[in-house]
């Protein structure tokens, strides 16, 4: 995966593994992150879909795509890829680990 100027930027797994600490300081709001929201990020980060995120959380699927959006909104994020490895390195998800 390329970014800026075609710097190579790690995938979030790439990124935990290496042992790279959370980037700090990371917003205020970060911290406040509701637990709903934190939840739907939780998930979204362990690779479940809008459908799977709504039938554990027991929302709509709307619902679940309106958080998704106000998240990517409050991290200036255009797709839930990016979504999740921002959460990732502002420490805010982890990552289920295969072992």
């Amino acid at each position: 995966m390329l970014g800026v100027a075609g710097t190579a930027l790690a995938s979030p797994d790439e990124y935990v593994s290496a042992g790279r600490k959370p980037l700090s300081p990371r917003p205020a709001w970060m911290d406040e992150l509701a637990p709903t929201r934190r939840g739907v990020l939780q998930l979204a980060a362990e690779g479940s879909s809008t459908r799977q995120i709504a039938a554990e959380l027991h929302y709509s699927e709307q619902n679940v795509g309106y958080h998704l959006g106000q998240l990517m909104e409050k991290m200036h994020v255009r797709n839930r890829t990016v979504l999740v490895a921002r959460a990732v390195q502002h420490g805010l998800v982890d990552l289920p680990h295969e072992g």
